[in-house]
């Protein structure tokens, strides 16, 4: 069974010099194909140093690592992050997504987002359904990978 790990990464994180080398290092040691890794990181994080983050997150995509542009369409917005940095997928702000079956504005910025991220081949992740409304309120196949406690598998103790 494949396994896929999504990992937040803090701006102090993608300005550590050996970050690329750490990522390797537990990819090898756990004898994970880099492909089942998604590194997250918000658009505000990449503001503390555009061009190093940039390199950085370009070396991680070169790995076969997956990159997600995290809570987008809040912080310092910017179309240029989809067209200048290799992203596989964005996350919708969950303050768009949260009551768009209600809010004809947020229901217009997710549907936006949704078809810009599917033109350019990115996955689209809108965050916090928390409604079969919401869910059902798209036309089936415009959500890549819903997220949120209407897609949640319930936990299991830590003795299962």
């Amino acid at each position: 069974m494949d396994l896929n790990v999504a990992v937040n990464l803090a701006p102090e994180n993608l300005q550590d010099g050996p970050l690329l080398k750490t990522v390797m290092d537990l990819l090898a040691r756990s004898d994970t194909l880099p492909e089942w890794l998604t590194v997250e990181v918000t658009e505000t994080a990449m503001m503390a140093d555009p061009v190093r983050i940039r390199t950085v997150l370009t070396r991680l995509h070169d790995l076969g690592v997956r990159l997600s542009i995290d809570d987008f369409g809040t912080g310092y917005s910017s179309l240029a992050y989809l067209k200048d940095l290799p992203v596989d997928e964005v996350k919708v702000d969950r303050s768009f997504v949260k009551d768009l079956t209600v809010n004809a504005r947020n229901a217009c910025i997710v549907r936006a987002v949704i078809d810009l991220g599917h033109d350019l081949g990115l996955r689209v992740v809108p965050k916090e359904w928390r409604t079969g409304r919401a869910w059902t309120s798209w036309p089936p196949g415009s959500v890549t990978w819903p997220r949120g406690t209407i897609s949640a598998v319930r936990s299991l103790p830590l003795t299962s």
